[in-house]
């Protein structure tokens, strides 16, 4: 499973994805932009499915397992626990909107993924920045 954003991190060692927090891989640049409260798509891509497969969307400002929040997507499909069924079957692209929370202001934020296989749990990340103020739409 990858999880996808306008800049994924960096140096991923594929052998360590049941690594918490992000599965192995190194953080990167912070590119993405978004603001507290906002509602965010969060996509990965399936090259092997899980049958039995869930996932559960996390974000931070820290990579803490203490620190993370559970982001429900907002299509309502989350259990109690917050996951969902995903990755079952190999696609190109699944993906669920999730929402900010209002509290959450940082340089340097993480969306982790984890995904509960049939084989064992698989984590991915990606870096974001979450401003107070209005960001401005980017078009082109």
């Amino acid at each position: 499973m990858e999880l996808l954003s306008p800049v994924k991190r960096k140096d991923v060692d594929m052998t360590r994805l049941a690594s918490k927090p992000c599965g192995g891989t190194h953080m990167g640049p912070v590119h993405y932009e978004t603001t507290p409260g906002s509602r965010n798509l969060v996509a990965w891509k399936i090259h092997t499915a899980s049958p039995g497969g869930r996932c559960i969307i996390r974000v931070s400002d820290s990579p803490l397992e203490k620190d993370m929040v559970i982001a429900r997507p907002t299509d309502n499909s989350a259990a109690d626990d917050g996951s969902f069924a995903c990755g079952r079957e190999i696609t190109n692209y699944e993906a669920k909107e999730i929402k900010i929370p209002h509290d959450l202001v940082c340089d340097s934020c993480l969306i982790q993924l984890v995904w509960m296989t049939d084989d064992g749990d698989q984590y991915r990340c990606t870096d974001f920045e979450s401003v107070a103020t209005e960001v401005p739409e980017c078009f082109g």
